[in-house]
């Protein structure tokens, strides 16, 4: 709840909503000293009961080893009973949606503020901030030390190895991006569409150069060459114009395949020993054979030893009629 006198009134009317805010400002708005000498000591004691850490320790040292952890346990699985049903469907309405912001400024100015506080806001807790702040080396560590609560050095430190290892292990499964996820959240079309993307994004990788050999796409601009004009308008190689994509739906998930060289129902597929995996090459050429394309596999070693017979080999197999 904010500390704004016109949200109190605005959310329990002008009466109640006043005593609620000076309330409010007299248990929070100043020190205890402040408060002991306008209060007395015992109003500050009693406050401070109140204030007291939500914590199996607090709760063992007020209530004795067995019965306060049985009393945490139970508090505490009521209190995330309670956070789950609060925050289950809400649609937030903090003034803070860019909506919002352009309800309050105009359009073009709304959009301007709301990118603006989202800028601040994004550097408020990134690491150039913790950088700026304190420093190459400290403002790095601290920041890795801040940001670090989800992976399992972080679980086991504050849960211990074995309930560390079982509540890691179900953060992974509840935080995992599935199709069903996506499409309960984004609806039937737009799920299926976001997930694939999603997909793509992450078995993406020739920003790092590992997505396809240079000696694949050496073949493949010889075999372009050769072929009409006409004919090289439906290529697709990754140099060209990025390898054609292909999704196979298996259960409650979509499986990406990408094919090396696709002309019309035409594959060609470059094998190296160190990516041939022959188990899931099978399984891919059984999906994409299962929808009438055509697959011609060239190895490494053949390409190296005899170019030549390799890109005729290519044309030939382009060449044949379906």
């Amino acid at each position: 709840m904010a500390s704004v006198k016109a949200a109190w009134i605005k959310k329990f009317g002008e009466v109640e909503g006043l005593e609620m805010w000076n309330e409010h400002k007299k248990r929070f708005g100043r020190t205890n000293d402040q408060l002991k000498e306008t209060h007395g000591e015992d109003y500050v004691k009693e406050l401070n009961k109140k204030r007291a850490t939500f914590s199996k320790s607090a709760y063992i040292k007020k209530h004795g080893l067995i019965y306060g952890t049985k009393k945490w346990e139970l508090v505490l699985e009521k209190k995330l009973q309670t956070q789950k049903d609060n925050f289950k469907n809400k649609k937030w309405n903090n003034g803070r949606t860019l909506d919002e912001y352009q309800k309050r400024y105009g359009v073009e100015k709304g959009y301007t503020k709301w990118s603006e506080r989202n800028r601040v806001q994004s550097y408020s807790v990134s690491k150039q901030r913790y950088i700026d702040e304190f420093g190459e080396t400290v403002g790095s560590e601290m920041c890795k030390r801040i940001k670090d609560n989800s992976s399992l050095d972080s679980f086991i430190s504050r849960y211990g190895k074995e309930d560390g290892l079982k509540r890691y292990e179900a953060n992974c499964k509840a935080c995992a991006i599935t199709l069903p996820k996506m499409i309960k959240l984004y609806g039937e079309t737009d799920g299926v569409v976001r997930y694939k993307e999603w997909l793509y994004k992450c078995t993406d990788h020739t920003h790092l150069q590992l997505g396809y050999s240079k000696s694949s796409q050496k073949l493949f601009w010889n075999i372009y060459e050769l072929l009409t004009l006409e004919t090289q308008k439906k290529c697709n190689f990754a140099e060209l114009n990025e390898e054609s994509k292909f999704y196979e739906h298996i259960s409650n998930t979509i499986k990406l395949h990408k094919v090396d060289f696709k002309i019309n129902n035409k594959i060609i597929e470059f094998d190296c020993d160190y990516w041939h995996d022959v188990e899931k090459d099978n399984l891919r050429d059984t999906f994409l054979k299962s929808h009438n394309y055509q697959i011609l596999r060239v190895n490494y070693k053949d390409w190296t030893s005899n170019p030549q017979k390799t890109i005729n080999k290519c044309i030939k197999y382009i060449n044949e009629s379906t």
